[in-house]
């Protein structure tokens, strides 16, 4: 499973955000059991919830040499 968040870019003064990705290894997958019905219906419940938070696209990404840029909206209202 692959787990990520959004967080400011250090030093931007422009209020810039980039997504952070953490990928297990392939060992600690391995080692983990597949969690029950009702604990999978609660991790659901709880990000369904939670990506009422997460900023929304605006214009499709524009794909640059080396990074990329979006336009998103923020649950705050900025963009």
């Amino acid at each position: 499973m692959q787990q990520g968040m959004i967080v400011p870019i250090k030093g931007a003064q422009d209020g810039s955000y980039e997504v952070m990705r953490y990928i297990p290894s392939a060992a600690s997958l391995k080692s983990a059991e597949p969690p029950s019905d009702a604990e999978q219906e609660a991790l659901e419940q709880d990000m369904r919830k939670e990506a009422y938070r997460w900023p929304r696209l605006v214009y499709p990404p524009l794909k640059r040499s080396g990074h990329v840029v979006m336009d998103t909206c923020h649950p705050s209202g900025t963009f």
